[in-house]
């Protein structure tokens, strides 16, 4: 069973319409994440404007690139960007955002001006980009942050759920004592994600939220995206097949579960073929 072989009301997990998400789907980087990132809210607001957004982001680039002509170097261009967007702007995050789905659609988070650490680097990066700050997103475990390289020094790195500015030794040390790792050992986790790497960390934030709260429409939404993005990965088919039961999809998640008995390591087969029984009883009962 594929995802390309779902019955005809199923024809939207094609995404025919979301042209930024189909580049990630053919793995393009000329991704445009902004437009990206409204086509995954778009799911659970149908009716949503994209305009508003990309106007509000536009007029905020252009008068911040004003107040940047009068800026000496980066350091000081950062600060400029951090001041408007976290302090008069007032974008952050508390503890509250992660357990609000809201805090992970982009135009939530200009609304409300609050956010997931990942949606309000999509923030900086949608205006710093635009206003002539180069800005990189960097997912780091636990905490996803934005990198921005001048190339006449060490790079200087942006927590906007805090605001605050960092020099690549005061990130190394703050990421070593959040993760429990020594800071030679996570030098590499500075590396930019791939706009791919950022739709799939926001989609598995949503993920993990909906399965916590037991939504499960939701939960199924998010999870055809990223089957869609990664077809041929067994825990995406797996996760697709357990959802699938639980919104009334017996069929498909026995025909999935079947599929990936096959490629499952020892330790799940036995979950695998409970939930398989139990979706053929639930056909058995409609039949």
């Amino acid at each position: 069973m594929s995802i390309h072989d779902f019955s005809p009301e199923d024809s939207h997990v094609q995404f025919t319409e979301d042209r930024e998400f189909q580049k990630l789907i053919r793995r393009q980087r000329n991704v445009n994440l902004p437009v990206a990132a409204l086509e995954l809210a778009r799911d659970f607001d149908p009716q949503l404007r994209f305009e508003e957004t990309l106007a509000w982001i536009d007029l905020r680039a252009q008068e911040l690139a004003n107040k940047l002509l009068k800026q000496n170097d980066s350091r000081e261009a950062l600060q400029v960007l951090v001041s408007e967007l976290a302090t008069n702007d007032g974008f952050h995050g508390n503890h509250e955002c992660f357990k609000r789905p809201e805090s992970s659609f982009l135009n939530k988070v200009v609304e409300t001006r609050m956010g997931l650490p990942i949606t309000l680097s999509l923030v900086y990066m949608a205006v710093g980009n635009k206003a002539g700050i180069p800005l990189t997103g960097v997912s780091t475990p636990m905490h996803f942050i934005l990198k921005h390289d001048s190339g006449l020094g060490e790079p200087l790195f942006i927590d906007a759920y805090r605001g605050r500015i960092m020099t690549q030794k005061q990130c190394l040390a703050w990421l070593s004592d959040l993760i429990g790792i020594d800071s030679n050992l996570i030098d590499h986790c500075l590396r930019p994600a791939a706009p791919r790497a950022i739709v799939v960390r926001m989609l598995n934030n949503l993920k993990s939220l909906f399965i916590q709260q037991e939504n499960w429409s939701s939960s199924w939404q998010v999870q055809l995206r990223l089957s869609r993005l990664n077809p041929t990965s067994y825990e995406e088919r797996r996760d697709l097949g357990f959802i699938a039961l639980k919104v009334g999809r017996p069929g498909l998640c026995a025909e999935l579960l079947s599929d990936c008995l096959n490629k499952s390591p020892k330790d799940e087969r036995k979950m695998l073929t409970n939930y398989i029984d139990h979706a053929r009883a639930e056909i058995a009962i409609c039949n």
